[in-house]
């Protein structure tokens, strides 16, 4: 049916602010909401009883079409949040394969409830009906059996099953056939005991079954094997497609279809030889396609992150097919705030911003669905200079867009690119004093001109992965597995802008850092969180409050004011770490609040989930406030340049309410950047010095950041 892989490879894998007033806790009003997307959602499976078409998703359950996949619906009562592998039906009802067991619905998915006695803990990859009973597959238990409709199961592993996973299921003639561990076993006394088949199947991991009577289809890889007894002896292995794995069979009018990642594949001989359906519509990327099926006229291809395909001509075209799904993409610690506006990235379908907190979401990423950043794992973005915006993606390398998110260049210089198009994973992006930090597969880079070229340090090459990455200023601190000798893994430090490194501790699986612009790192890891209140020289855990063993995947700090993203969600600290209070009030529930990535603007918390799109809280629950109005002249309370015309020199000033790294830029009319500094600053009045005989006589943009924020000025040299 689908890739195993879908279940087992994904990976569960800053803005100083304005005022703070004392925390009080949560109240019953206070809760998080899910914003309108990114669009997006991992479709496992599909079902059609003749009436509706079931999908079932990872994150949200059952939905259903009454034209064959054009427009969906929620039919979720009673399983909202689980992950469905699988689905049967008999004539009463249908059942859905979940991770926490079978569920039953009598009523075409309306309502659905627990059929789960002796089978609730267990994940059900696949089901099938025959011989007056229910079978159910599982991941890592062999196959259960019901004789009452999924009233209670009892073990039907024969001996021989019982730490098995399931792949896929069929009953053809008084034999129950079962592929697992990569061998094809039978069963005809309803699995009491089993027989292995060691001919041409064994070792090919079968994971869709087609029956046409006696004929049996059985998908491997990117071939199939026929039998024409019942799966009594089965033909040699046909190669149908060379190059991707084949998601699922369908049947009519007398010809087999194989549906795969790059589209359909045709035999009108019972799948001897087979033909390519050519295609368009198809995107490119390195995501799970997880499902094929045939509705009325209409094939559909079910896949993670971009939900569903369909195609109206045979497989020609194909065209997205998501109205009636809700957000629920994968998103990463890569959400950054630029001017009020969250940008995020997600798992294959590239940059999105929304202007409105969460309302609509616009991608920014390329128009063309064929580019590899529309396309891409984005595991990380940074916003290091007006209008730049950088955004790194985990297989296609690095992208950079220098007006504002319109257009992007993909960045190869100075970064480990080879020419078969082998691009580095970029895991982390941080600005340490003037310089670009990037954190990748090949160990660390960092660049002097936002990000356009970049330089190695002594922390680079084949040997190093690099994931968490954080600065103060010009300390810089990351993450680093050393893959070889002196195999030095852990917590590496920079004091000059991250040019070069120096080993500080043996804290392992660092994916993520944090830090509060003066002198406190926030470290997290798969499995705990970590601080240091001495700017990166020693670390100790964080504890008191967190689940133990929940990890770290995403850390904000604003202030004193720290949150913390994991897999039980997230969790809220006033004091700098020291302890920490559960923050998941109208979050889904477990396994659907996996917290990966966190951003703020001036009024809202940001949350990314796993599989669950993003979330939004107002920081008012928190006891931070700020105003959306008012936030420029609060933080920086002044930016006075005078004389103004100049001559010969002039003076910048602003008033800082709060310490923090401040960056000035001046660019000419046509953008290009003049003048850049970036410097730590404290609490109240900053002044710079800039010289007329370094610039030609014209108007000039000042732009100041601090904390994610700008404020612009005009400059004129007269000479």
């Amino acid at each position: 049916m689908k890739s195993i892989l879908t279940f087992l490879s994904h990976k569960i894998l800053n803005i100083s602010w304005l005022f703070i007033i004392m925390y009080s806790g949560e109240t019953a009003q206070a809760q998080w909401s899910q914003t309108s997307g990114p669009q997006g959602i991992n479709v496992n499976v599909f079902f059609d009883n003749g009436i509706y078409l079931f999908a079932g998703t990872s994150a949200k359950g059952v939905f259903r079409s009454a034209d064959h996949g054009a427009t969906w619906a929620a039919a979720n009562d009673g399983l909202e949040n689980a992950i469905v592998y699988s689905f049967a039906q008999d004539q009463t009802n249908l059942y859905a394969g979940t991770q926490s067991g079978v569920y039953r619905s009598a009523n075409n998915g309306s309502t659905w409830t627990a059929a789960n006695t002796g089978i609730q803990n267990q994940s059900v990859y696949e089901m099938t009906i025959g011989g007056g009973y229910l079978f159910a597959g599982t991941i890592g238990f062999g196959v259960f059996k019901s004789s009452n409709q999924g009233g209670s199961w009892t073990n039907a592993n024969g001996g021989a099953l019982d730490q098995s996973f399931i792949l896929a299921m069929c009953y053809v003639n008084n034999r129950l056939i079962v592929e697992a561990d990569n061998y094809i076993f039978y069963s005809t006394n309803a699995g009491n005991t089993w027989f292995v088949d060691q001919g041409s199947t064994a070792f090919y991991p079968i994971d869709n079954f087609l029956v046409i009577g006696d004929t049996i289809v059985a998908s491997a890889y990117g071939g199939v094997f026929h039998s024409y007894n019942g799966g009594v002896s089965w033909s040699r292995f046909l190669q149908v497609n060379p190059v991707f794995s084949i998601d699922g069979l369908a049947y009519s009018n007398g010809i087999v279809y194989a549906g795969s990642q790059d589209g359909m594949y045709r035999s009108t001989d019972f799948a001897l030889t087979w033909q390519k359906i050519p295609e368009t519509g198809l995107r490119i990327g390195s995501r799970f396609y997880n499902h094929f099926i045939q509705s009325g006229n209409i094939f559909l291809l079910g896949m993670d992150e971009l939900g569903i395909y369909t195609s109206a001509d045979g497989g020609s075209t194909w065209n997205p097919s998501i109205s009636g799904f809700p957000g629920a993409s994968t998103i990463d610690d890569c959400m950054i705030d630029i001017g009020d506006n969250i940008w995020t990235g997600t798992h294959s379908d590239g940059v999105y911003k929304t202007g409105n907190n969460g309302k609509s979401w616009k991608k920014k990423g390329t128009t063309n669905n064929n580019d590899s950043l529309s396309n891409g794992i984005v595991f990380c973005m940074l916003n290091p200079a007006p209008d730049i915006i950088l955004a790194g993606t985990c297989g296609f390398g690095l992208y950079r867009s220098a007006n504002n998110g319109k257009s992007w260049k993909h960045i190869l210089n100075g970064l480990p690119f080879s020419s078969n198009n082998n691009y580095e994973c970029d895991f982390s992006l941080t600005m340490s004093g003037t310089n670009v930090l990037i954190a990748t597969d090949q160990g660390l880079f960092y660049s002097s001109d936002n990000g356009k070229t970049w330089q190695s340090t002594n922390i680079s090459g084949s040997g190093f992965i690099v994931e968490g990455l954080g600065a103060n200023g010009s300390v810089a601190v990351a993450g680093v597995d050393q893959i070889v000798s002196p195999f030095q893994s852990g917590l590496y430090r920079s004091t000059n802008s991250g040019v070069t490194w120096t080993f500080i501790g043996g804290i392992l699986d660092v994916i993520t850092i944090e830090s509060d612009n003066v002198n406190t790192f926030y470290a997290g890891t798969l499995f705990n969180s970590y601080r240091s209140t001495n700017n990166g020289l020693t670390f100790t855990l964080m504890e008191n409050g967190i689940p133990s063993g929940t990890g770290g995947f995403a850390i904000k700090a604003i202030g004193s004011n720290v949150f913390v993203g994991n897999g039980a969600g997230i969790y809220f600290s006033n004091n700098q770490g020291s302890s920490f209070t559960n923050a998941n009030t109208g979050l889904d529930p477990d396994p659907n609040n996996a917290v990966q990535g966190i951003a703020a603007n001036s009024t809202y918390l940001f949350a990314g989930l796993y599989h669950d799109g993003v979330w939004k809280r107002p920081l008012s629950d928190f006891g931070i406030s700020s105003s959306p109005i008012l936030r420029d002249a609060i933080t920086v309370n002044s930016l006075k340049i005078y004389p103004n015309p100049f001559k010969i020199q002039t003076t910048l000033e602003y008033n800082l309410s709060l310490p923090g790294e401040v960056t000035l830029w001046i660019s000419d009319l046509s953008g290009r950047i003049v003048f850049q500094s970036s410097e730590f600053a404290n609490t109240g009045m900053f002044s710079k010095t800039i010289d007329a005989k370094d610039f030609l006589a014209g108007i000039y943009f000042v732009q100041l950041k601090e904390s994610g924020h700008f404020v612009t000025t005009k400059l004129i040299i007269e000479k």
